[in-house]
């Protein structure tokens, strides 16, 4: 039991603070930075969420002792699903509107966080250059 609530806090925790994080955000009427490149920032935002999502559920599943491949496909399924029901969340929030673009561009961030993994896993990323 103790390590099961270990693994419950170490691993699943951070995924439900990060989905909580993202659907707070979304909740919020017109977030705009005042900067002249805002769309850019908001845009890069999305794309870095899903990453640290998918991230952070296939760490979790990993921790379970799942295969690699199911790992990562129930993280893509899961970031996915999570980014199409914060855009139709975002359709009932005054100031904001739900976008399947934004799906498609949370969608970006899972698949570079594949790309990064398998990056990693070539030796391309984490090796010291010199």
């Amino acid at each position: 039991m103790v390590i099961f609530l270990k693994k419950l806090f170490k691993h699943w925790l951070p995924v439900f603070l990060l989905a909580g994080l993202i659907f707070y955000l979304s909740n919020q009427p017109e977030l705009k930075s005042g900067f002249e490149f805002d769309f850019y920032l908001r845009k890069a935002a999305h794309v870095l969420e899903y990453f640290a999502l998918t991230f952070l559920l296939h760490r979790a599943f990993k921790s379970h002792g799942m295969e690699n491949k199911k790992a990562m496909a129930f993280s893509a399924v899961i970031a996915f699903l999570y980014a199409a029901s914060d855009e139709w969340h975002q359709s009932f929030v005054f100031g904001r509107e739900g976008k399947i673009s934004d799906v498609t561009i949370d969608g970006f961030g899972v698949l570079f966080y594949f790309f990064y993994y398998r990056l990693k896993n070539l030796g391309v990323i984490g090796r010291q250059i010199g």
